[in-house]
C-alpha cells in the first residue's frame, strides 16, 4: 500500500493528485508484467503474462472478479460465496463461448473440405496434366544427368584402353636400340671359324655374354618402369573421373532442388491466378486453441494496487 500524500521533514503534507492518473497505473501493471515475464523465462518456465485485460487483446472472454483474502478462503473450506458463483457462472459462459466457437470451426472446415473437393473434381483433368508436365521435367533432367554420366564412363575408358599403347610407344625406341644391340652381341657369339676362335682367345665372346645380361637387366626395368607408370596414369585417370561424378552429384542435386523451386512457384502462380475461388482451410479446433492460448496469458494474474485517495 502507497499513500499519495508528499512526506517531508514536517510529516505529511497535501495529496498528489498526479499519482491518481489511470495511465501511471497502466505504466506501472505493464512494468510488473514485464519483470514477472523477464523472471519467468530466467528460470526456464514457458508460462507468461499479459497485464493488458480480455477487451484490449480483442478476446472474447469474460474476465472474473477477484474473490479477496475472505471469500478465497471460504471457498477452499468449501464453502460458496457470492462472488465464487459469479465466477463460476463466468467460467461456464467462458465454456459455452467455446464450444460455440469449436463447433463454428468445425463446420467451417467441413465448408471448405466440401468446396475444395468439388474444385478438385472439376480441375481433376487440368491437374493431371500439370503433374504430367512436372513428372517429364523431373524425367528431362534424369535423362540430362544420366548422359552426363555416360560420358564420364566413356572418357574414363578411352584414357584407359589407349593408355598402354600410349606408355609403350614412349620406351619404344629405348626398347629397340637395346634390342639391336643384343642381336649385334648375339652375332659375336654366335661366329665360327677362324673369328669364331679369335673372339673366344680374345675373350669378346665372354665380354658379348655379359653385355647381353646386362641389356636384359636394363630392358628388364624399362619394362617395369612401363608398367609403373601405366598405374600410375590408371590411378590419376580413376581418380578424375570420380571427382567429375561427385562434382556431377552436387551439380545434379542442386539442379533438381532448382527443379523443384520452379515447379512449386510455377503451382503457387496458378493457384493465384486459376485456383483462387479455393477457399483455404480455417483452423482446427486444436489450432484455435492454440492461438488463444498465444494470446491469452497462461497464468491467472491479479494486479490490483489500492490507492488512498
Amino acid at each position: 500500500m502507497l499513500t499519495t500524500r508528499i512526506v517531508s521533514a514536517d510529516g505529511f503534507k497535501n495529496k498528489e493528485r498526479a499519482w491518481n492518473d489511470p495511465n501511471l497505473l497502466r505504466q506501472w501493471r505493464k512494468r510488473w508484467g514485464t519483470e514477472v515475464n523477464a523472471a519467468l523465462e530466467a528460470n526456464g518456465i514457458d508460462d507468461r503474462v499479459d497485464h493488458r485485460s480480455y477487451q484490449d487483446r480483442g478476446i472474447d472472454r469474460e474476465a472474473q472478479v477477484k474473490l479477496g483474502p475472505v471469500a478465497s478462503a471460504l471457498e477452499r473450506r468449501g464453502i460458496q460465496t457470492e462472488r465464487g458463483n459469479i465466477n463460476r457462472g463466468i467460467s461456464a459462459r467462458n465454456s459455452e463461448r467455446d464450444a460455440i466457437d469449436a463447433e463454428i470451426i468445425n463446420l467451417e472446415l467441413e465448408r471448405s473440405k466440401l468446396k475444395q473437393k468439388q474444385y478438385l473434381e472439376h480441375h481433376s483433368v487440368e491437374i493431371a496434366k500439370f503433374e504430367e508436365r512436372c513428372n517429364r521435367k523431373r524425367k528431362d533432367l534424369d535423362n540430362e544427368i544420366t548422359q552426363r554420366q555416360h560420358q564420364i564412363e566413356s572418357d574414363h575408358y578411352s584414357v584407359i584402353s589407349n593408355l598402354d599403347a600410349k606408355v609403350s610407344n614412349k620406351y619404344l625406341v629405348q626398347k629397340n636400340n637395346l634390342k639391336n644391340r643384343q642381336h649385334d652381341q648375339r652375332q659375336i657369339i654366335a661366329q665360327d671359324g677362324f673369328k669364331g676362335l679369335a673372339n673366344k682367345i680374345s675373350g669378346n665372346k665372354k665380354t658379348a655374354q655379359r653385355e647381353i645380361a646386362r641389356l636384359e637387366n636394363y630392358l628388364q626395368k624399362i619394362d617395369h618402369d612401363c608398367n609403373c607408370e601405366v598405374r600410375e596414369r590408371t590411378k590419376l585417370a580413376d581418380e578424375k573421373k570420380y571427382k567429375q561424378l561427385r562434382e556431377l552429384d552436387k551439380t545434379a542435386k542442386n539442379m533438381r532442388k532448382q527443379l523443384e523451386k520452379i515447379l512449386r512457384d510455377q503451382c503457387s502462380q496458378r493457384i493465384e491466378e486459376d485456383w483462387s475461388e479455393t477457399p483455404p482451410l480455417p483452423l482446427t479446433p486444436a489450432q484455435e486453441r492454440a492461438r488463444k492460448r498465444e494470446l491469452e496469458p497462461s497464468m491467472e494474474m491479479e494486479m490490483e494496487m489500492e490507492i488512498e485517495i
